[in-house]
């Protein structure tokens, strides 16, 4: 795992080996981190949207709601792909989200790509709101 400290204001742990190459070792060191990390307030889980769900992206997402934690699902590398397999990715998505009854999952999946920056702001954003550091004024 990887550490990062933003500033004073939170810090992120990114998880790196996630999927196809990941350790044996690395289910037991996720569930480890989940069950007892008191001061996590959530957890992106990152799917490849140009290769859709993958059993992996579906375990994590079991284990996110077999643990009670607040998740977020972020589609990557939405610029290579068309938009008809953008809507089907999603409503894949959403349909193993509606299977589960998610109560922990943000509903909506943000859509992103490193390449064009597409959907990034709002995540940073997303981020911002959720650790305190920015308020939403009412609509």
């Amino acid at each position: 795992m990887n550490f990062f400290q933003v500033g004073q204001a939170f810090s992120l742990v990114d998880m790196p080996g996630y999927g196809i190459n990941q350790p044996q070792s690395f289910v037991e060191m996720v569930e480890g981190y989940l069950k007892n990390r008191k001061n996590l307030c959530k957890t992106f889980v990152l799917l490849d949207g140009e290769a859709g769900l993958s059993h992996w992206d579906k375990i994590a997402i079991k284990m996110m709601e077999e643990f009670g934690r607040p998740y977020v699902l972020v589609m990557t590398k939405i610029d290579k792909m068309l938009d008809a397999e953008k809507l089907r990715s999603v409503v894949g998505v959403k349909n193993l989200r509606d299977r589960l009854s998610s109560s922990c999952c943000f509903p909506q999946p943000f859509l992103v790509s490193s390449l064009t920056c597409e959907g990034i702001g709002l995540v940073q954003c997303y981020i911002a709101y959720v650790t305190g550091n920015i308020r939403l004024q009412s609509l």
